[in-house]
C-alpha cells in the first residue's frame, strides 16, 4: 500500500513570528537559502500561517499552466496591491479579468505594436539627443529610464505626453510602493485605515496618481475623434449586456498599464544599463552590432530580428534582475505538487529570482553571460525563464516591453557610452517590482 504523500519539508523557526521578519527584511536571501537547504518546495511559517515557497520549473508550470484552475490570486499581497491598482488586469480574477483581457488584447497585437514602435523610436531619439547635449552631467540612469518609459507609455497607450508630470507620477509610484511594503508587513487586516503619517502619505500618493489618471480619462471623453490606442479600445468596449467600462474600471486599467508599462520596463532597462556599464567590452560589442544593423534613424522590426547579442543582453538582465521578482498564488482546493500534498488555502510564494538563478538549471547562474542566449547557445532550460510569467495570466505586454527595450538600447548604444560612477552599487529592492536601490549613478558620453 502506497504511503500518503506528505507536505513539503518544513524549515522550522524558533522565532515567534516564524520567518516573517526575514521575509520582510531579506526575502531574496531567505528564499534562496530555503531552496539551498530543502529543495524546490519548502514549508515556512509567517506568524501562524504556513507558506510554501516554490522554486522548481515543473512545479511553477503546474501552478501557472497545467493546474492553474486550482490556484488564484486571493492572497494578502494581491489584496494589498488592489489598494493601489484596483481591479485591473494584474489583480482582477474570474469573469472581470476575462472581460478586461478580451478588450485589451487587440492593443498588443503585432499591427498595433508597429504603430507603437514609431512612437518608441521618436521618444528614444529625443532622449538620446538630450543626453548627448549634456555629456558631462552626472545622471541617475534609473531615473532617466523611468522618465523615458513613462513618456512612451503615455503616448502609446493613452496618446498623452506625461513628460511634464514625470516627477509627480514617479514620486507617487515610489511612495505607493513604500506604502505597499509597510502594509504587507502589518498583520492587521485594517492597517490601511489607521490614521498614521505613513498611511496619509500613501493616500496622498494615490490621490496624486488618480488626479493624473482621471485627467487622462476626462481629456479623452471630451475628445471628438476616436483613437486606436489602448484607452480608446477600453472606452469603446461594450459587453454582452450593452454596457461599457465605468470610470472606476477605466481608472484601474490605466493605473495598471502605467505601472506595468512604465515601472517594470524602466527597472529592466536600468538593470541592463548597470550590467553593460559593469561589462564595457560587452557594451562595445552590442554597440557595434547596433551600428551595423541600424546605423541611423528608426529601428524597425526587421532590425530587431538581427540583434542576437543585444537581445541576449536584455534577456540576461531579465534573468538576473527580473522586474517581477516574485509571484503569489493561493491553492484553492489542494493539490499534489512535486510529489507533496498541498492543503487547501495554502499560500504559495513563487520567487522568480530563485528560479532564474537555480544552480541545478543554469550554468554560472550568478554570472552575466549574454552568450548563453546566442543562436548556438544553450538558451534557457525548459520552464526556467519566466520574466513575464506564463500561462493564461502571462503579461499581456511582454512583446511591447521587449520591443521598447531593444529600440531604446539601440538608440542609446549606437551614440553613447555608459560610464558608471565609482560609487555605483545598486542593491536590489524587492517590492512589487525589483528596483535598483540607490539608483544607477553615472554618465552617458558620446561614443567615438
Amino acid at each position: 500500500m502506497n504511503a500518503r504523500p506528505t507536505t513539503p519539508p518544513t524549515w522550522h523557526s524558533l522565532n515567534p513570528l516564524g520567518h516573517l521578519t526575514r521575509m520582510l527584511r531579506d526575502p531574496i536571501g531567505l528564499f534562496s537559502e530555503a531552496r539551498d537547504r530543502y529543495g524546490d518546495l519548502v514549508t515556512m511559517r509567517a506568524l501562524h500561517h504556513s507558506i510554501v515557497a516554490v522554486s522548481g520549473p515543473q512545479e511553477m508550470h503546474q501552478i501557472f499552466v497545467s493546474q492553474a484552475r486550482k490556484y488564484d490570486k486571493s492572497t494578502v499581497g494581491y489584496r494589498t496591491l488592489r489598494l493601489l491598482l484596483g481591479t485591473g488586469l494584474v489583480t482582477a480574477q474570474g469573469e472581470t479579468w476575462k472581460r478586461h483581457r478580451k478588450v485589451a488584447n487587440p492593443a498588443f497585437h503585432q499591427a498595433c505594436l508597429a504603430g507603437f514602435a514609431e512612437t518608441m523610436n521618436v521618444v528614444a531619439a529625443d532622449a538620446v539627443a538630450g543626453w548627448t547635449a549634456a555629456p558631462d552631467q552626472p545622471r541617475d540612469l534609473a531615473q532617466d529610464m523611468a522618465a523615458l518609459t513613462l513618456r512612451i507609455a503615455g503616448l502609446t497607450l493613452f496618446d498623452v505626453d506625461l513628460s511634464d508630470r514625470s516627477s509627480t507620477v514617479s514620486g507617487s509610484v515610489t511612495e505607493a510602493l513604500a506604502g505597499f511594503d509597510r502594509l504587507i508587513a502589518n498583520p492587521l487586516p485594517f492597517a490601511h485605515h489607521l490614521p498614521t503619517a505613513a498611511n496619509r502619505r500613501f493616500q496622498a500618493a494615490l490621490g496624486d496618481m488618480d488626479a493624473v489618471v482621471h485627467d487622462i480619462i476626462a481629456q479623452r471623453r471630451a475628445a471628438t475623434a476616436p483613437r486606436a490606442d489602448l484607452l480608446g479600445m477600453l472606452m469603446d468596449a461594450v459587453d454582452d449586456d450593452g454596457g461599457g467600462l465605468s470610470d472606476l474600471e477605466l481608472r484601474d486599467e490605466v493605473v495598471t498599464m502605467l505601472m506595468a508599462g512604465h515601472e517594470t520596463t524602466a527597472n529592466a532597462l536600468a538593470w541592463t544599463l548597470f550590467l553593460l556599464g559593469r561589462h564595457p567590452e560587452i557594451a562595445a560589442r552590442a554597440a557595434a552590432e547596433a551600428r551595423r544593423v541600424a546605423p541611423s534613424g528608426p529601428v524597425t522590426f526587421a532590425h530587431l530580428g538581427q540583434l542576437p547579442l543585444l537581445k541576449g543582453v536584455f534577456h540576461e538582465a531579465l534573468r538576473l534582475y527580473p522586474p517581477i521578482w516574485m509571484q503569489e498564488r493561493r491553492c484553492v482546493t489542494g493539490d499534489l505538487l512535486g510529489g507533496y500534498r498541498i492543503p487547501p488555502e495554502t499560500l504559495m510564494l513563487l520567487p522568480i529570482w530563485v528560479l532564474h538563478r537555480h544552480p541545478d538549471l543554469w550554468d554560472r547562474p550568478d554570472t552575466f553571460a549574454p552568450e548563453r542566449w546566442a543562436p548556438d547557445g544553450p538558451g534557457a532550460p525548459k520552464g526556467a525563464f519566466l520574466p513575464f510569467s506564463t500561462g493564461a495570466r502571462k503579461c499581456i505586454g511582454d512583446r511591447f516591453a521587449e520591443t521598447e527595450a531593444l529600440i531604446v538600447l539601440v538608440h542609446l548604444l549606437r551614440d553613447l557610452e555608459i560610464e558608471l560612477a565609482p560609487d555605483c552599487a545598486p542593491v536590489p529592492e524587492p517590492s512589487v517590482t525589483l528596483r535598483p536601490g540607490g539608483g544607477v549613478p553615472g554618465r552617458l558620453v558620446p561614443r567615438p
